[in-house]
């Protein structure tokens, strides 16, 4: 229910994905993973859904957030060395999809 993937050998790199349509309005949790652990909370709101993500040192990450109404979210993040900021990929069946490095990020729904 939190989305995480891992796709590389090592947790490398992962693919976070929180679900649609499952009913719930929240979920908040850490996964362990070879690579340390990684830490996603995401909830869903009126104009869509709020994702929170905490990447491991060495790791990246595809989050991929849900669209409602065709809007992108508004995008923070910052990584140890408060360089890294989420990467804005494009569009993909209804999800905005990001690259992020190790650090905090988050995604808000636009108003």
């Amino acid at each position: 229910m939190l989305g995480p993937n891992i796709t590389a050998p090592g947790a490398a790199t992962l693919r976070i994905r929180p679900p649609r349509d499952t009913g719930l309005t929240h979920a908040e949790g850490t996964v362990w993973t070879q690579a340390g652990t990684v830490g996603v909370r995401w909830s869903t709101t009126a104009h869509g859904t709020a994702v929170k993500v905490d990447i491991p040192v060495n790791v990246t990450a595809e989050v991929q957030v849900p669209l409602v109404g065709g809007w992108t979210p508004e995008v923070r993040g910052a990584g140890p060395d408060g360089a890294s900021a989420p990467r804005f990929r494009g569009v993909r069946g209804g999800y905005a999809v990001y690259t992020v490095d190790s650090g905090h990020s988050t995604f808000t729904p636009a108003a």
